[in-house]
């Protein structure tokens, strides 16, 4: 069965209703903060998410329950590691020895980064349109030829990331990028992905919670978010 990281985590820690505090379901964003305070997020990418009974029995078929069940596996996971740094993926990471650099998913800070270094990346999102985007048409062609991949991780929960991982070529490094990134080894395990570059949040931190509700994303809760990544050890 070919890996789905939301499906893994589910079955490796399943879902407990009574660890969750709440569920906010704003239109860019779902949060989930636990009791003890730890927060998770997810980007909807457009789904229309409808408030969960008390008794939320997550079916890893639909695609709102894994939105929240990606959330929820964020908050119970992206805690677990003591992070050594906190970098932004451009300062992180040497761009600049790659010939084909593609972006699945638009970044837009990223993005400008690249420009102002003068480094070229073809950029593909389905649902962003922009003066900077790539036909979608070509993404498939691009991610080909690339020697290194920066992909949302929202491609986890809508199951695009296998499609992704099996067009890339052997060579091409594979970043994952995104508050809504499940930071945990197993992805290194069970897939050709090179690093993992998300968020943590200070626990108990409303404000997070009370910005996705107004329906507002990552620019506006950027600040309450600590940047940070976990890498394979031979990388």
């Amino acid at each position: 069965m070919p890996f789905d990281p939301i499906r893994h985590f589910y079955k490796k820690i399943g879902y407990q209703q009574s660890n969750v505090k709440d569920i906010v379901i704003g239109e860019k964003y779902t949060g989930v903060i636990l009791n003890d305070g730890r927060i998770g997020v997810c980007a909807t990418l457009g789904e229309v998410i409808e408030k969960m009974p008390s008794d939320f029995n997550p079916d890893i078929k639909e695609p709102t329950h894994r939105i929240i069940l990606n959330a929820y596996l964020n908050a119970m996971l992206n805690y677990e590691h003591e992070y050594e740094d906190t970098k932004d993926i451009f300062d992180e990471i040497d761009f600049s020895k790659y010939k084909k650099i593609v972006m699945i998913g638009w970044f837009r800070t990223l993005h400008k980064k690249f420009r102002d270094a003068k480094m070229m990346v073809e950029a593909y999102d389905l649902l962003e349109h922009n003066r900077y985007l790539s036909p979608i048409d070509h993404m498939n062609e691009a991610v080909a030829e690339a020697d290194a991949i920066v992909v949302s991780s929202t491609t986890m929960f809508n199951c695009t990331l296998k499609n992704i991982i099996d067009q890339a070529s052997d060579e091409c490094d594979i970043f994952m990028l995104g508050p809504s990134t499940i930071m945990h080894e197993d992805i290194f395990k069970y897939t050709k992905i090179r690093a993992l570059f998300g968020s943590v949040f200070k626990p108990h931190d409303k404000a997070v919670l009370n910005i996705i509700k107004i329906g507002c994303g990552t620019p506006e809760f950027s600040g309450h978010m600590r940047k940070v990544f976990l890498k394979r050890e031979e990388f």
